[in-house]
């Protein structure tokens, strides 16, 4: 059963974030994002729908998607910083991804809780379908 390509699992997952508590990641604002994403300081990982990676995302993003990453998706410098976001400060999937690189041993690992509607709404760069050279599908 999916819900706008969420699967039941996954939106189980998501609810049980909101009801039981869990150690929290570092957060970073957007203009710490920022200032990492211009000295090329950090690595940045998009927990959204593929279909909305498509669409856009922050530049130089590598997309993890909503299930929790594994080591074959991440680094193998376990000390690299790395920075998950998703769509907006409800949106809980850089939380949970976060949460499993921190578990893999990833010691410099952090979230954009603002998300990639806060990241548009500051008027920072997006890579669109569009500038990356992708021809954009219309979904009906």
């Amino acid at each position: 059963m999916t819900l706008r390509g969420l699967r039941l699992r996954d939106v189980l997952r998501f609810l049980g974030e909101y009801v039981r508590p869990r150690p929290r990641v570092g957060e970073l604002s957007l203009n710490e994002v920022k200032q990492r994403l211009d000295r090329g300081e950090a690595l940045l990982f998009d927990c959204n729908l593929a279909s909305d990676y498509a669409r856009r995302h922050l530049p130089g993003a590598r997309h993890i998607g909503l299930a929790p990453p594994d080591r074959s998706r991440l680094p193998a410098d376990r000390d690299a910083e790395l920075i998950f976001y998703c769509s907006a400060p409800l949106c809980l999937s850089c939380h949970l991804a976060a949460r499993e690189a921190l578990r893999l041993g990833y010691r410099r690992v952090r979230v954009m809780p603002d998300g990639i509607r806060g990241w548009a709404a500051a008027g920072y760069p997006l890579r669109t379908a569009e500038s990356c050279g992708t021809p954009r599908r219309v979904v009906s």
